[in-house]
């Protein structure tokens, strides 16, 4: 259960909810304030349960806390927070302390509408022990150990776009663009108001190929699949 009264981060919240998933949490802190969440499922456990109560308390105050209690980081940029794994900024501390004398490469991640990537995953190929995040421009800082520096490999991970390998060379800023995630449709079935596997489809399917419907001479499409997919009925209204 949640009840909440939020506003911007200079009015104190009042906010209770006991075992709710981080997801419902963070959507109430959305829809009360002036914040956006920005984080990747494939790294922050939404699901998890946590029971938080505020009483007339600051907005970061109370994010600290829910961040301490999720094991999360955050990052502000405007009016977006990204949310990270607390690993990360363990990592990135290590890193720092490893990589003072190494090559410090930035940059940005765009997807192929040229949109920034919050919160991609950015990990060296050559040791998967150093990695960022990007923030909620799309841009990204990592330090390569001198003794990478002339073969680094950068792997760049987001849920939903495929994941790219960047070959650093003599570039200290490079700019990635990941592709979307392509679905294979000869694996899958659009029935209309869902899209499912076609192992998971019931029922009898046909399939009009572009040679077939090149047989018909007429240019509505409706005329030229009429008699040929069995069961189909046509109606024209008068």
């Amino acid at each position: 259960m949640v009840s909440a009264t939020l506003f911007s981060q200079n009015v104190g919240i009042t906010f209770k909810g006991e075992n709710l998933p981080l997801k419902s949490i963070l959507n109430e802190l959305e829809k009360k304030s002036d914040f956006t969440f920005i984080y990747s499922p494939s790294t922050i456990d939404v699901n998890q349960k946590i029971s938080i109560t505020a009483n007339s308390e600051d907005f970061f105050s109370l994010l600290d806390r829910l961040c301490r209690i999720a094991k999360i980081s955050y990052k502000t940029s405007g009016r977006q927070i990204v949310l990270t794994p607390l690993a990360t900024s363990e990592r990135a501390l290590n890193q720092q302390n490893v990589t003072e004398n190494g090559k410090k490469i930035t940059g940005t991640v765009l997807d192929e509408n040229r949109e920034p990537v919050a919160g991609a995953y950015v990990i060296l190929q050559n040791n998967k022990k150093i990695g960022t995040y990007t923030d909620a421009k799309g841009k990204f800082e990592i330090n390569i150990p001198n003794e990478y520096a002339n073969d680094a490999v950068l792997l760049f991970s987001f849920f939903g776009l495929k994941a790219t390998e960047v070959k650093i060379g003599d570039d200290n800023n490079i700019s990635v663009v990941m592709p979307f995630e392509e679905k294979q449709l000869d694996d899958v079935v659009v029935t209309g108001y869902q899209t499912i596997s076609r192992e998971r489809a019931t029922g009898s399917f046909a399939i009009v190929t572009q040679n077939v419907l090149n047989t018909k001479m007429q240019t509505n499409i409706i005329n030229k699949i009429e008699g040929m997919v069995a069961g189909l009925n046509i109606y024209r209204g008068s």
